[in-house]
């Protein structure tokens, strides 16, 4: 079998689309869930109270309700959407940061918050585990 060079954006490509809601009630998508939406400058929220699903749909920067979408890093793996108040308003649960499914309904990406989601922990809050096998938190950097 022949060596085959990996390429860091092959991975990128091959991941299902997937939407974080984390603690601020930012709303952070993969490339993935960016280019399924048609790699929008901006997008609307929508939210349907009965099922508890989050919608959001591609639009104009200049939509009156227009929610810019910022990417996080150079390498266009990772974006952003400023949505606290949208998260408060529909009372989504944003005590802890949560990875969610997609699917796509028309031009529509629709994020089911009923189900739990995954939770996330960021690498400064994870259990640590020291080469004597004791376990300790991490509190982030020394200073």
């Amino acid at each position: 079998m022949a060596f085959t060079k990996y390429a860091r954006s092959m991975s990128t490509l091959a991941k299902a689309p997937s939407v974080t809601i984390q603690r601020r009630g930012n709303i952070g998508m993969n490339a993935a869930a960016h280019r399924a939406l048609g790699a929008p400058e901006a997008v609307e929220l929508w939210f349907d109270a009965d099922t508890r699903r989050v919608g959001i749909t591609p639009c104009e920067l200049t939509a009156e309700h227009a929610y810019k979408m910022r990417p996080l890093g150079k390498s266009g793996s990772s974006w952003i959407i400023t949505a606290g108040s949208f998260t408060e308003h529909n009372k989504i649960n944003t005590d802890v940061a949560r990875r969610y499914q997609t699917s796509l309904e028309g031009e529509m990406l629709v994020i089911d918050v009923s189900v739990g989601g995954t939770e996330i922990v960021s690498n400064a809050h994870r259990t640590k585990i020291g080469t004597d096998g004791t376990t300790f938190k991490n509190e982030g950097p020394l200073l």
